[in-house]
């Protein structure tokens, strides 16, 4: 199988809230539009979007999911339509963001584009805290 084809998809995600660095408190709503753009035709069977964190640094890496979001219609990727999905989910209380010296905690937006032989992954960061 010709696995260019599905490097020639793209994923963005624009939040509502603005752009630059997006900053969320506890119970926030967050909303954003996703955009999957191809520049050939390819066959889609679903687009999954999830809202989580993760630690980044030593020791083993934690991760919770709070939301997610299955748009899953196969469809077909065209250069002339790229897919559009609205999305929003309230964030929870815990855990906030955090960078230190051996730990981090990271929330992002996560996006997965479901092909029958590979699926494309794209995530976005943001900032949750007080």
């Amino acid at each position: 199988m010709n696995m260019s084809r599905f490097r020639s998809t793209a994923v963005n995600v624009h939040f509502r809230k603005g752009s630059g660095i997006q900053t969320f408190r506890p119970g926030d709503l967050l909303e954003a539009d996703i955009e999957v753009i191809s520049d050939k035709p390819v066959e889609c069977q679903g687009i999954e979007v999830s809202v989580g964190w993760h630690t980044e640094g030593r020791g083993d890496r934690n991760s919770e999911t709070v939301y997610v979001e299955p748009f899953g219609v196969i469809m077909e990727l065209s250069p002339d339509e790229p897919v559009k999905e609205f999305f929003s989910c309230r964030l929870p209380s815990q855990p906030w963001s955090y960078t230190g010296e051996l730990i981090n905690i990271v929330w992002a937006v996560r996006v997965k584009v479901i092909f029958r032989v590979i699926d494309l992954r794209h995530e976005e960061t943001f900032i949750l805290q007080p």
